[in-house]
């Protein structure tokens, strides 16, 4: 067959994936291969170019990690690319007792059958873009542009094969926390031609800056064109510079700036099992044996459990692929941990009061577990909370990954008004981020959460410097920072269990609370379905942890 097409039509390229020896084919293929066995077949079958006939498979949340994968196809000289499947999921419009919602195999009655398997795509099955396809687009930008390792220069790479950068409008301007994330921007006067590259000073004063500021530089269509209009944005870069504290937004906060310096005692009463702490207008309750915290100030709920140590999420549909971390995180039975109090401390250090729990969160039947002391610090006369977490997983056959590491509380359902500064307006992941700019941002709890065709961990903001949640029945808001560190949150009506549950978005009950997550780290999405986990560097692994997270009604 190759020597017929060949010879019928010698222009004709024959790609063959199953023949890794290329014997029978103009090129060698593979099929979602990780980046070291990339590395080994570039580094061993030099005599034909490489292609990824498909390299990232975009079911529900996810794929990460795309991000190594076009790197390599733009700097190994054999690698020709990569395909992504696939465009948009394949769910047929269907209803059930007055239900429409997108179906799969088994809806139908049907058997066998390949279940969610066909919601593998960039797009919903209405064609709505995943959070997927901008991080695709953004990946696979036409224009790339670099910080030198002083952030004096920037270096723009053209990777257009025949076209320069004149149809584009090349323009800067700064984000900063405090300062707006819609300020008004610059020109910057650029001539790159194709394939090549220009280094220009970084046109801002960087002795100016007192914070950190993201350079964000864009590169905006000057004319209509058939598939988008003039000002549409094809590729955008935000470069990180330090301010003269380095690391320093204006949204940091440390546990001592909390403490009041006020030296009124706080109102302290044990009954029985509880203990119930006044604080100004605060009261906040501890229940020494379970370990759950409340919170109420003015007789507004603030939250009626935790924060407490919580290692889980919903699984994705790549958590659950063929060799996805679902398997490990079910063994070990991660989604049944909780947490037994081994002891409990409190003191008054004169400007607060100090509640220290010795936990162990564990499942209920194995050995491994995480052994922890969370010292719950209270302001005198304030409306704050400390929450500092220190640890270590301990026993055999603790996994080595985590789904996250970090807190979990239940906030009363009015705290609906939510905003950040970090990644976003979308949803992002470790491995899957670089589409979501940092900026400040707004949303409702309702529009946090992304409608995956089939239900799944979503709504994850991440690389934080705050974050409030407010109330404005009762014109109160909860703002959350950690110390030293970004962060990342989930805020959302369904628990993860729910989630797990679900079949399809109608299968979804909301709840009558926001279930807040606030994570000091968060495993990656990867592409496990038929590719590989997330890569090292995106995974959550069980080692100590040591975080603050500071809470406080403004």
């Amino acid at each position: 067959m190759y020597d017929w097409i060949h010879a019928t039509d010698p222009t004709r390229l024959v790609h063959y994936e199953p023949d890794k020896n290329a014997t029978s084919a103009d090129m060698y293929s593979d099929m979602y291969p990780s980046l070291e066995e990339m590395d080994e077949k570039i580094g061993n079958f030099t005599d034909k170019f490489y292609i990824l006939c498909e390299y990232a498979h975009a079911m529900g949340n996810g794929p990460g990690g795309l991000l190594e994968y076009v790197h390599k196809f733009r700097t190994e000289s054999l690698m020709q690319g990569g395909l992504v499947w696939e465009w948009n999921n394949h769910g047929l419009k269907h209803e059930t007792n007055g239900t429409e919602f997108y179906a799969y195999g088994g809806d139908f009655g049907d058997y066998p059958n390949d279940a969610d398997f066909i919601m593998d795509g960039l797009t919903l099955s209405d064609h709505t873009p995943m959070p997927s396809l901008y991080e695709y687009a953004k990946i696979i930008q036409p224009v790339e542009v670099t910080l030198s390792n002083d952030s004096s220069e920037i270096t723009i790479r053209n990777w257009y094969d025949f076209l320069d950068l004149s149809h584009l409008d090349a323009s800067w301007h700064l984000v900063q926390d405090g300062v707006g994330s819609n300020a008004s921007s610059t020109p910057l006067n650029i001539s790159v031609a194709a394939g090549e590259t220009v280094t220009i000073p970084v046109p801002v004063n960087r002795n100016s800056l007192t914070t950190e500021a993201w350079l964000t530089i864009e590169f905006a269509l000057k004319e209509d064109h058939l598939w988008a209009p003039a000002g549409h944005v094809v590729a955008f870069e935000q470069l990180y510079l330090e301010g003269s504290v380095a690391g320093q937004s204006n949204g940091t906060l440390s546990t001592r700036s909390m403490l009041n310096s006020r030296q009124s005692a706080v109102n302290l009463t044990q009954t029985g099992t509880s203990l119930t702490v006044h604080s100004g207008e605060s009261t906040f309750g501890f229940d020494l044996v379970r370990g759950n915290v409340t919170w109420n100030t003015n007789g507004v709920d603030i939250f009626n459990r935790g924060p407490e140590l919580y290692f889980y999420r919903a699984m994705t549909q790549n958590d659950n692929g063929q060799s996805g971390d679902a398997s490990f995180w079910d063994d070990a039975w991660v989604h049944s941990m909780r947490t037994q109090v081994r002891d409990v401390f409190w003191e008054d250090t004169g400007d607060a009061l100090e509640v220290r729990f010795n936990v162990r969160v564990a499942p209920a039947v194995l050995e491994w577990g995480a052994e922890a002391d969370i010292t719950y610090t209270i302001p005198h006369d304030e409306g704050a909370l400390s929450i500092h977490a220190q640890g270590d997983f301990v026993g055999n056959n603790t996994p080595e990954v985590l789904p996250r590491i970090g807190l979990l509380t239940h906030l009363d359902q009015d705290f609906d008004d939510v905003a950040w500064f970090g990644r976003g307006p979308g949803e992002n992941y470790p491995d899957s981020k670089t589409s979501q700019r940092f900026g400040e941002y707004k949303s409702s709890v309702a529009d946090l959460f992304t409608r995956y065709d089939y239900p799944q961990e979503a709504g994850n903001r991440g690389e934080l410097r705050w974050l409030q949640i407010g109330n404005p029945n009762a014109d109160l808001t909860l703002d959350a920072r950690m110390d030293g560190e970004p962060f990342s949150f989930t805020a959302k009506r369904y628990s993860d269990y729910d989630l797990n549950d679900a079949q399809h978005p109608h299968d979804l009950k909301p709840l009558n609370m926001t279930i807040l997550n606030l994570d000091a780290k968060n495993n990656g999405l990867g592409s496990a379905t038929v590719g590989p986990r997330p890569f090292e560097q995106y995974k959550c692994y069980s080692g100590p942890f040591d975080f603050t997270f500071n809470l406080k009604l403004v």
